[in-house]
């Protein structure tokens, strides 16, 4: 179903059923058409769903409690922010670390 969600047809896609804490994926851009190959199983996608979900949120209350900080009264849309978008990506960039720790 996701597949249909956004434009991946130019890409061969497989899944490499492999027991582990968190999902990974590598793309081999010079195969033709370019693979993505994701290592993970059902329970390990869930778990990257999850905590790519909770640590987005964090994000919100991070940039919430800098506008608090900052003293601004008027905290703007948080995702047309990009003091919003930076704190998002450190915090995503923590699920990138756990990732790379296990399937170094």
């Amino acid at each position: 179903m996701v597949l249909q969600d956004i434009p991946l047809e130019d890409f061969e896609i497989q899944i490499r059923n492999v027991r582990c804490k968190y999902p990974t994926a590598e793309l081999y851009p010079n195969m033709s058409p370019p693979l993505i190959v994701i290592t993970g199983n059902k329970p390990s996608l869930i778990r990257y769903a999850l905590l790519d979900l909770l640590l987005h949120e964090k994000s919100h209350k991070d940039y919430m409690d800098y506008c608090d900080s900052k003293d601004v009264v008027e905290c703007c849309d948080h995702h047309e922010s990009q003091v919003f978008r930076m704190i998002d990506e450190g915090n995503r960039g923590l699920l990138g670390g756990l990732i790379e720790g296990e399937h170094d």
